[in-house]
């Protein structure tokens, strides 16, 4: 939350949406952020974002999500898992992993995998990503799969993928390539 003398009056013959947002002369903008040791602000994602698992622990995917962009192969990733026991990352590939696909898509699993098991390091126990699914599909703002500035609108993905979390529970596959959904 922030405040100062030049906040917004509100949102424009929207007095519920204002209501919402600023309360008490503070603007609540619904992002999420970690002070540093110098007293740096860092955001690190949105609270809306935020899941809980099966477990009862709360999972922040944007951490888990900008982690595993570090890998060349991977274009878009969104971690899911409301109601399960681990998250798990659904992925599209980068357009130059797609071109190997044909010669080197073991290489690409074997690569993406050492990627989640590298993250699952860093991460807390039940932040731990379970599987790996590697989507057929491009996620495009035409398609409602991402927002006009390009960011991955997770509801959309997880009505799309959610039932494959069911599907492939009991599984110990790791990594699952999908045909295309959209």
């Amino acid at each position: 939350i922030t405040r100062s003398p030049s906040l917004m009056m509100g949102y424009y013959l929207e007095p519920e949406k204002t209501a919402e947002t600023i309360k008490n002369g503070w603007l609540h903008t619904g992002d999420r952020g970690e002070i540093d040791e110098n007293g740096y602000l860092s955001i690190t994602g949105r609270i809306k974002d935020v899941f809980k698992t099966s477990k009862g622990k709360f999972v922040q995917p944007d951490k888990i999500e900008n982690l595993m962009q570090s890998d060349n192969d991977i274009e878009q990733v969104c971690i899911i898992g409301s109601g399960e026991p681990q998250p798990i990352a659904f992925i599209e590939l980068s357009e130059s992993a797609k071109a190997k696909l044909d010669n080197e898509a073991s290489e690409i699993e074997t690569r993406i995998l050492q990627t989640m098991t590298n993250i699952n390091k860093e991460l807390d126990h039940h932040e731990i990503i379970d599987r790996v699914f590697i989507v057929d599909d491009c996620w495009t703002p035409e398609n409602n799969m991402l927002t006009p500035t390009m960011k991955i609108k997770r509801n959309q993905i997880e009505k799309i993928y959610a039932g494959l979390c069911c599907e492939y529970r009991d599984s110990k596959t790791p990594l699952v390539w999908l045909k295309a959904k959209l």
